[in-house]
């Protein structure tokens, strides 16, 4: 690209539209031409636009600046924008950094147009996806070791027992699911070279003729590689070879994560672990082009295992590293599997793994991810479910889980708001978590998604010391009413009103105050003056459990029929119809 070319074409008078095709790399060049030429253009349209976010120096930003290349209107276009997390961007501008985030009006603009992963599937404009993990023992590489006649020694090549293992998982996935072309992702160039080239030992093509060889004379085959160190115009004819062939395989490291598009390919496979979230989104999409025959685009995560490995160990493995990072990514990208694991984030907050909710939620997420070949002496089922409890808590938003920590807080206590130090049974600390979320609220960073969940449980922003007072008012005099009836200012955690009054848990809300020492001394002798208690309630609850027996053996003895009206208080003025109840209700919940 020379800077004279493009001052010629710019200067041409007879064309009545200049169009300019540039890569990222050439915008240097480009600059310093409109600069000498004069121009501005009247719209500039940026491809794969998460490129450019980042700090403007180098050749990714240049043409953000109308400063270096005038533009009137941009046009981003990206299946994967970059945007950085708040506290970046804030240290970005302190320190005087120019960070480029994706969600920055003032250079990128508003999105204009959006259309979501699953609206994409629906509309017919990509195929749907599935991930794989697929298992290879130890035992499996020792098996075709000795079915190909040698001994491998590091004198005779220098071997990568881990590659072959990768390799055969592979084979092996492509004839499971009956697929023809695949892309594999390598850390290396090095690397990816060695994976499909025919002259390594238990080279790729070997292994396909080692697993099924009656299906090796049907159908043409290819192995090939490409890096980025290649002549464009080889690349290009190496994968037009790569497309002609029946069933083939493509090695590479990062070359083929971007502009490439082959319909025909139906697999990605990750030999080496990607830790880029946009890199693994990028090159999902090489298998999700649409092809009439394809039903799904397959995404291949190989894991090496020893044949006696427990659920623990296996989960435990490195190779699931990279099971959780390509998941993740796909959880970015899909709005229907953030939809599901966010569900099953709150399920685990309110204690409620193992419910119908669960399992639903469970077979909706299985429908994405297949565990293949998995050790025989290992408990398919319960391994999957107990892998997938673990893919959940690692990749699930912790704020789902928080928020189902709040929704089981406000089924116990009937209040959404908790105590500022509260800490739940099992060790959070629930109480810091809100206070968390109410700062969050004040500074405007508070999604206005999460706004909405929280206010639709009775979440409150601000709790006035009026409404507490009014609060505490309203629970004494329940409490003073309670009494007359029974005799006992002491209601169990669960009772309530007849008018639906939480009592029994505003109770304990007080006990919980007094233990935290956040109950004011004139609150306290209010309550301890009416005999209410704060500890060894449980031996309150079997004496009054005792009183309500004896009563309704009583009433039986009257009436024949221990079930009294619910008006019915005995002669003493026990409210027995009201204790049964009360008790008929504890019975339901469990």
């Amino acid at each position: 690209t020379e800077v004279e070319t493009i001052q010629t074409y710019l200067k041409d008078t007879n064309s009545q539209t200049s169009i300019i095709f540039s890569t990222y790399q050439s915008s240097k060049v480009l600059a310093e031409a409109v600069r000498k030429s004069g121009i501005t253009f009247d719209i500039g349209i940026f491809d794969e636009a998460h490129r450019t976010a980042g700090t403007k120096i180098g050749a990714w930003g240049i043409a953000l600046d109308d400063a270096n290349i005038p533009i009137n209107k941009r046009i981003f276009m990206t299946a994967t924008p970059k945007i950085y997390a708040p506290h970046i961007t804030k240290k970005a501008k302190e320190e005087d950094v120019l960070l480029c985030s994706m969600d920055d009006a003032e250079i990128y603009g508003k999105p204009f147009y959006e259309i979501g992963f699953a609206e994409a599937v629906a509309r017919g404009h990509i195929t749907d996806y599935k991930v794989i993990v697929i298992c290879v023992t130890d035992a499996e590489v020792k098996k075709i070791i000795e079915q190909g006649g040698r001994v491998i020694t590091d004198q005779e090549h220098e071997w990568d027992a881990k590659a072959l293992a990768k390799r055969i998982a592979l084979v092996k996935g492509i004839r499971a699911y009956g697929l023809r072309k695949a892309f594999t992702f390598h850390g290396k160039v090095a690397s990816a070279k060695a994976f499909t080239d025919k002259n390594t030992p238990y080279g790729i093509d070997k292994i396909f003729e080692l697993i099924e060889p009656e299906k090796e004379n049907k159908k043409s085959m290819g192995f090939f590689h490409v890096n980025g160190s290649m002549p464009s115009g080889t690349r290009s004819s190496i994968l037009k070879e790569f497309e002609s062939v029946d069933i083939g395989v493509m090695s590479n490291a990062r070359c083929l994560v971007e502009g490439v598009n082959i319909p025909a390919v139906d697999t990605v496979a990750f030999i080496d672990p990607k830790r880029s979230l946009i890199d693994i989104v990028q090159a999902t999409g090489r298998a999700m082009r649409k092809a009439d025959w394809k039903q799904n685009g397959y995404i291949f995560i190989p894991v090496i295992l020893e044949e006696d490995s427990d659920p623990e160990q296996i989960i435990n493995n490195s190779d699931f590293d990279t099971v959780w990072e390509v998941l993740q990514a796909m959880l970015d990208q899909d709005q229907r599997m953030q939809g599901i694991v966010s569900k099953m984030r709150v399920l685990q907050g309110k204690g409620e793994e193992g419910t119908q909710a669960w399992k639903d939620a469970m077979t909706e997420y299985a429908e994405k991810i297949e565990f293949y070949n998995l050790p025989l002496k290992i408990d398919k089922h319960q391994f999957i479910e107990k892998l997938n409890t673990r893919i959940v808590e690692i990749i699930g938003r912790s704020w789902d889980f928080w928020y189902g920590l709040t929704l089981r807080y406000k089924n116990e206590f009937g209040d959404s708001n908790t105590q500022k130090r509260y800490i739940t049974p099992d060790n959070y600390q629930l109480g810091s978590w809100q206070q968390n979320q109410k700062r969050n609220y004040k500074k405007g960073i508070l999604s206005k998604d999460r706004i909405e969940k929280l206010e639709k449980i009775g979440f409150k922003w601000e709790i006035r010391k009026e409404q507490i007072e009014e609060s505490f008012e309203t629970g004494f005099q329940e409490t003073l009413f309670y009494k007359e009836r029974t005799g006992d200012p002491n209601a169990p955690q669960s009772f309530i009103t007849s008018k639906g009054y939480l009592l029994g848990i505003w109770q304990g809300n007080q006990r919980f105050s007094y233990k935290q020492g956040r109950l004011s001394p004139d609150k306290i002798k209010r309550l301890e003056d009416i005999g209410f208690i704060w500890e060894k309630l449980e031996e309150k609850i079997e004496e009054q459990f005792e009183k309500g027996f004896q009563e309704t053996l009583l009433y039986k003895e009257k009436t024949g029929n221990p079930n009294a009206l619910q008006i019915y208080n005995s002669d003493e003025g026990f409210p027995l119809g009201h204790w049964q109840n009360n008790l008929r209700q504890i019975y339901k919940k469990g």
